[in-house]
C-alpha cells in the first residue's frame, strides 16, 4: 500500500502503520487477550504477520484457534470503514468484534458437531456485601502499552470495618506483558493489606482470589490507566 496521511493523526500511512504503529492501533493491541504480542514494531509487514503467529490466547477470550489474523482483518477493516464511509469503530469494538469471528470461524470447521449451550454466566455477587466486620475486600486492576512496555495499577479496599489499608495506584517501567502487569497489581495489594504477608500467612483464616469482568472493576481498571496515562507522560517528556 502506498503511504498517504493517516485518517485519524495526520501521520504518513502504511500497512505498518494501520496495523500495529498507528496510536489507535497500538491501544487496541494493548486490550487484546493474548501474551507475545508484537512489542517492537517489525521491518515489514511480513515480518508482523510471522511474530503475530507467536500470541498466544489468554483465557477470557474463551478460543483455542489463533486470534491475531482475525483481530490483523478487522484493524484493517475498521480503517477501511473510517476512509470510505466515514465510519468509526472503537478499540474494544474491534476486539471484540475479532473474537467473535475467530469463534465463528472455529464453529464452522466443525458443521457435525453439536454445539453445546452455554448458561449465561450472571453477574457476579459484590463481595462487600459477603464480608463480617473484620474482612475487607480488594479490587485490582492493571493497564499495559504494549508499545512503551509501561504499566500502570490500581487497588481498591472496602469493608465493614473502621481501619482500611490505602488505596493504591502505581506504576513500573520495563515490564513485560499484560499479564505480568496484573500480578504486579495483585503483589501490591496483598502487600499493602497484609505486610510482611509471607511471614504470617499461615495464620490468615480466609483469603479468596476471584476473577471479575472489566465493567464490574471500573474503577480500579480507571486508577490503573491513570497511572499508566502518568507513566507514559513523564516518559515522553524524558523523565
Amino acid at each position: 500500500m502506498a503511504p498517504f496521511p493517516c485518517a485519524r493523526y495526520g501521520a504518513v500511512e502504511d500497512d505498518l502503520h494501520v496495523l500495529l504503529l498507528c496510536p489507535f492501533e497500538a491501544r487496541a493491541w494493548s486490550l487484546l487477550h493474548a501474551v507475545k504480542r508484537p512489542t517492537v514494531a517489525p521491518s515489514t509487514t511480513s515480518n508482523l504477520l510471522i511474530t503475530s503467529h507467536s500470541c498466544i490466547n489468554l483465557p477470557p477470550t474463551g478460543l483455542n484457534t489463533p486470534l491475531c489474523p482475525w483481530f490483523l482483518w478487522n484493524l484493517r477493516k475498521s480503517r477501511n470503514k473510517l476512509c470510505f464511509e466515514d465510519h468509526s469503530f472503537s478499540e474494544w469494538e474491534i476486539v471484540s468484534k475479532s473474537i467473535k469471528d475467530a469463534k465463528e470461524w472455529s464453529s464452522s470447521q466443525n458443521p457435525s458437531t453439536p454445539s453445546i449451550k452455554v448458561s449465561p454466566r450472571r453477574p457476579p455477587i459484590p463481595l462487600t456485601s459477603q464480608l463480617s466486620l473484620d474482612q475487607i475486600t480488594c479490587h485490582a486492576d492493571a493497564a499495559w502499552d504494549s508499545i512503551s512496555g509501561n504499566c500502570g495499577y490500581g487497588c481498591l479496599f472496602s469493608g465493614n470495618g473502621r481501619s482500611l489499608p490505602p488505596n493504591v495506584s502505581d506504576s513500573r517501567s520495563f515490564v513485560s506483558s499484560a499479564l505480568m502487569g496484573e500480578a504486579l497489581a495483585i503483589r501490591a495489594a496483598v502487600m499493602t493489606a497484609f505486610p510482611g504477608a509471607y511471614h504470617f500467612s499461615l495464620s490468615f483464616e480466609t483469603i479468596v482470589f476471584s476473577f471479575i469482568s472489566r465493567l464490574c472493576n471500573v474503577d480500579a481498571d480507571c486508577v490503573a490507566k491513570s497511572a499508566l496515562d502518568s507513566l507514559n507522560l513523564l516518559s515522553s517528556n524524558g523523565v
